[in-house]
């Protein structure tokens, strides 16, 4: 999870700040945390364990730079940061001590600008040393001031900033300004602040508390993600292993304002169309008639060969005002052994900067037949070309830093079954965010549903309606809709058999995501927010179950992945 500067680069969204490690610490608490996921770190000269430009280096930029570089054995900084809007009396490139006067006060000196200091650290991008600029510990006025004279504007404003010192107008200042603000005293400096100043930390705060007990997370998690959500980035100070961890889990909590999934943060519409067995020339008229019914969730895969299609249809949707791209939430799926780049091409296709969801599309590799070429793999024989050299957890991993590159928000698996999850769970940082699956009146997998449930994973239906009409075509499988039960309970409700089992699928805590080509299937798929099922008809609806799968890709790959 990262935010895009106003250079062009993505910074975390989490670091580790170094200030008062040990020399001797910093090793074994690098590498843990870069084992954790870890991805941003900040230093400073003046924390004597190097990357910041200290007070007494304002007229000495460059050489100050080469130093810190040659420190930290780097060819270029991420980000380079005045330390503090004052420079002290030179002590010498690399002696970062405050300089202080003989009547111990320190020795500010007034010959070097801000502003000179600001075009000697625009010199530095010129030269490739560093790759952003920027500010810190600096208030509104010196801000603004850098913003007049700066030719590179600042990338980041790094202040201290918690829930005891919000400092809102500073904020919303440099986020206007495209001035990403970077928290480095997050959770109010904690223990050591109060040890060295004597300071009250706001994690001992009752309202703290009370969130803790709702969230189960500790404070500190809390504050993290507080932060997170205001848009600012936190870079956390610990030298422990445990605080590591728990500090880098609040990426996988949201704050909750209303119903959300809470271990991805993102609003999932409960009712989405899937795209599958679309025709690319019908794709247009029914994405944007969709989105004018009401749709804001569309569901993908590289498989359906019609991703660009869908990409055309919704860029034309964002440029003639229909939605704006935050409106939607878009679903696609990957495959396995080569994650990143088959997640690119499907955004290239897509035409868009990020995806809401992206699945791990089977929990099998077949052989890899080509980024963007989604033909099931079969051998001579005329059986799926099972990849036995790529495990799902390289592939969950290679999904997961998805979501560090800022790609996708959140990830998820598809057609998984209990031990497949289970084993997921295990193994990953970022745990899954949604189990897609076929799930119906007839097929109900009430084990693996509650399974993923309890371990906050939500279900989603991809073949909610028992593929009706298609599967039926495709695999001869017998539809639910055609039951007498449902018969009975369309006359009840005076809806159709189609609408009593989408809200039967909702009212089950599940997505479901039916497919139609026709607009009035459309219309009618989205009418089920005004009525609501009796306890007594959802047993019923359960007593329906027959364990009966509609979707056999088995047809197809010669071979059921499912025995």
């Amino acid at each position: 999870m990262a935010i895009t500067l106003n250079s062009g680069f993505k910074m975390p969204v989490v670091g580790l700040g170094v200030w008062r490690m040990d020399g001797k610490d910093i090793k074994s608490l690098l590498i843990n945390a870069i084992k954790i996921g870890y991805r941003h770190f900040d230093c400073a000269a003046d924390y004597k364990n190097e990357a910041e430009l200290w007070n007494s280096d304002h007229g000495h930029v460059l050489e100050a730079c080469k130093d810190s570089l040659k420190k930290l054995q780097l060819d270029y900084l991420d980000l380079y940061l005045i330390h503090f809007p004052v420079a002290t009396r030179h002590t010498g490139v690399g002696e970062t001590g405050s300089a202080l006067g003989d009547d111990g006060v320190l020795d500010i000196d007034t010959t070097v600008s801000l502003e000179t200091t600001w075009h000697a650290m625009e010199e530095l991008v010129s030269l490739g040393l560093v790759r952003s600029i920027g500010i810190s510990n600096y208030d509104i006025f010196t801000t603004r001031d850098c913003l007049v004279y700066a030719k590179v504007k600042p990338a980041v404003n790094q202040i201290e900033t918690h829930p005891y010192f919000q400092r809102d107008s500073l904020v919303k200042f440099c986020q206007k300004h495209g001035i990403c603000i970077t928290a480095h005293t997050p959770l109010g400096g904690a223990a050591a602040n109060t040890e060295w100043f004597g300071s009250v930390s706001c994690l001992v705060d009752p309202v703290l508390k009370g969130l803790m007990e709702k969230y189960k997370k500790t404070a500190a998690q809390v504050v993290l993600r507080w932060g997170i959500q205001r848009n600012t980035v936190v870079i956390p100070k610990t030298s422990k292993i445990e605080r590591l961890e728990e500090n880098f889990q609040v990426l996988y909590l949201y704050l909750v304002v209303e119903r959300k999934w809470e271990s991805i943060g993102v609003k999932m519409p409960v009712i989405g169309l899937g795209v599958w067995r679309m025709d690319g020339k019908d794709i247009r008229s029914l994405l944007i008639n969709a989105i004018k019914i009401g749709y804001r969730h569309f569901d993908c895969a590289a498989e359906y060969k019609n991703e660009a299609e869908v990409g055309e249809a919704l860029a034309e949707a964002f440029q003639t005002g229909l939605v704006k791209r935050e409106d939607l939430f878009i679903t696609t799926k990957a495959h396995h052994g080569h994650v990143l780049e088959a997640c690119k091409d499907s955004l290239k296709k897509l035409q868009l900067d990020y995806l809401d969801l992206y699945l791990v599309h089977f929990p099998v590799a077949t052989r890899h037949t080509g980024v963007g070429k989604s033909g099931s793999a079969l051998g001579d024989d005329g059986v799926l070309d099972i990849d036995t050299t790529v495990s799902l957890e390289t592939t969950w991993h290679a999904m997961e830093e998805l979501v560090y590159l800022g790609l996708v928000r959140s990830i998820g698996i598809s057609n998984f079954d209990i031990f497949t999850t289970r084993d997921c769970l295990a193994y990953a940082k970022v745990k899954p965010a949604v189990n897609q699956i076929e799930t119906h009146p007839y097929f109900q997998r009430d084990s693996l549903v509650k399974f993923c449930q309890k371990h906050g994973i939500c279900i989603t239906a991809h073949t909610p309606l028992g593929g009706a009409a298609a599967n039926t075509e495709w695999f001869g499988s017998v539809s639910c809709l055609v039951d007498p039960v449902l018969k009975g309970l369309m006359e009840k409700y005076k809806k159709t058999a189609a609408q009593v089992v989408l809200r039967w699928g909702i009212q089950r805590n599940t997505v479901v995501i039916p497919k139609t080509s026709k607009l009035e299937r459309l219309e009618e798929n989205f009418q089920v927010f005004d009525f609501e099922l009796t306890k007594e008809d959802m047993d019923l609806i359960r007593s329906l179950d027959r364990n009966y799968r509609t979707n056999q890709p088995a047809k197809f790959w010669g071979i059921d992945l499912y025995a």
